[in-house]
């Protein structure tokens, strides 16, 4: 029990803080009663004789303290309130910090009321002020205060007031980047680098404090701050500033690109040479991070070897890189106009290949099929004999080489005719692909037979 002088100065304290929290009380009148248990407090301090009265009176100084926290956090603040804001809890986070050196004047509800109002600040949200001006002008001072306290709570406060800044930061810089403004949002995420730098190390000391869970067991208090959080967190800032300069340098080499396409044609390849810096700077920074962008500048050095470098082999290693990413996002496909630009140069790039092969083979071929003129002609002298008996001419002459029966297919009820589907098994047979591994005099002999199977099977369907 205090001295009679101070107990008395608590108990009135006390009464007004109650009446200051009936329901149904207004704003203002709630406000001016916690200000005059404040006030009346305050008048008590210069009453206390010893530790004891020093005790009590800032056991209740804190209810008056966090209550008034408590009002302003759960208000509609405006910005005139900030000052008074940041000033209560530095009082208060003072305040505590006796009591923490003093555990004997702890209570259950100290604890709990200390944890309260800080909770509250942390999940303040009111449209005349923004939480950021908030949280920034509380940060200014819990740094300081949290060095002093030796309560591992308020280092987790700080910890969090920091944490919710940076997110917030993060955010506003995800939707500049989303709106296409890269410098500003890489701007806004350099302001914060040294600050998150100092999270990251205030997050490894934090969780080097040993037994302050077991000091506060008791009341129930954990560890209210997840470990590793600033590391994340320090890991999406520079995934997101990757992010950014991917895009703008993309976005200046798209502009150096369009000058080299549509500009004077001697200097087309320095400025398409810019153009080339710009996009490997950009897979620099984007590789391994968002597979969009990625895509994107794989696509754009590969449009740069294509259409200014002429060189076709690179163009088309770059478009299979930009194609293969796609695996990452199955079973959804990529949104940008790259990926289709990568198909088609790949298709168009198989297709010249197998034009260019075929143009070879059509030379190659010439010479051999001058040598089985004997052959193509017994096939024309037979033109004029029913599918059945021709598929029979052939197996005889020229046995299959490829897996199957040695008698060509035929209908048991109806053998002297030959359907489309045993006609097509006959085709399969001497298809040229399926006769490479017997040389090329084969190869071009099974050519001309299924040449003329297929016309046959063209006639069958009335093509």
């Amino acid at each position: 029990m205090a001295s009679p002088d101070v107990q008395k100065g608590i108990d009135n304290a006390k009464e007004i803080l109650h009446t200051a929290s009936r329901p149904g009380i207004g704003t203002s009148l709630r406000r001016a009663r916690i200000g005059k248990a404040l006030v009346e407090l305050h008048t008590t301090q210069n009453k206390c004789q010893n530790e004891m009265d020093t005790g009590f009176y800032r056991t209740t100084l804190l209810a008056a303290q966090c209550a008034a926290m408590n009002d302003l956090s759960t208000s509609d603040m405006v910005k005139q309130d900030l000052p008074q804001v940041v000033y209560q809890m530095e009082e208060m986070v003072l305040n505590w910090t006796w009591l923490v050196d003093h555990p004997q004047y702890q209570t259950h509800d100290s604890i709990i009321q200390v944890r309260e109002a800080l909770g509250n600040l942390l999940n303040v949200h009111t449209p005349k002020l923004g939480r950021q001006d908030i949280l920034q002008g509380v940060q200014n001072k819990i740094g300081r205060l949290s060095r002093s306290c030796k309560d591992p709570f308020i280092s987790a406060f700080r910890l969090e007031v920091t944490h919710i800044i940076m997110e917030e930061c993060f955010h506003q810089a995800i939707r500049l980047f989303e709106a296409g403004k890269w410098a500003p949002a890489m701007s806004l995420l350099q302001s914060k680098d040294s600050e998150l730098d100092v999270l990251v190390e205030l997050e490894e000391r934090y969780f080097e404090q040993d037994g302050f869970k077991d000091d506060y067991s008791p009341w129930g208090v954990g560890d209210t701050y997840e470990q590793e959080r600033a590391a994340s967190k320090r890991r999406d800032f520079d995934l997101q500033m990757a992010m950014c300069k991917g895009s703008q340098l993309i976005h200046t080499g798209d502009l150096h690109f369009k000058d080299a396409m549509n500009g004077d044609p001697d200097d087309m390849m320095s400025r398409a040479l810019l153009a080339q810096d710009d996009y490997r700077a950009a897979l620099g920074w984007i590789t391994g991070h968002d597979v969009e962008l990625e895509g994107q500048a794989l696509t754009r050095l590969a449009r740069f070897h294509a259409k200014v470098a002429k060189m076709p082999a690179p163009a088309h290693a770059l478009y299979m890189r930009a194609v293969q990413l796609a695996a990452a996002l199955q079973p959804a496909l990529p949104k940008g106009d790259w990926y289709k630009e990568a198909t088609d140069a790949i298709q168009a790039h198989r297709n010249a290949l197998e034009a260019e092969e075929a143009k070879k083979w059509e030379k190659a071929r010439e010479p051999i099929l001058q040598k089985l003129l004997k052959d193509t002609e017994k096939l024309n002298e037979a033109r004029n004999m029913d599918d059945a008996k021709f598929a029979a001419f052939i197996y005889k002459t020229w046995p299959p080489k490829t897996e199957g029966p040695a008698e060509p297919p035929s209908d048991p009820e109806n053998p002297n005719s030959l359907s489309k589907k045993h006609l097509l098994k006959v085709i399969q047979r001497y298809h040229g692909d399926k006769n490479l591994a017997w040389g090329d005099e084969w190869r071009v002999m099974s050519e001309e037979i299924s040449k003329r199977l297929t016309g046959r099977y063209n006639i069958m369907k009335g093509v």
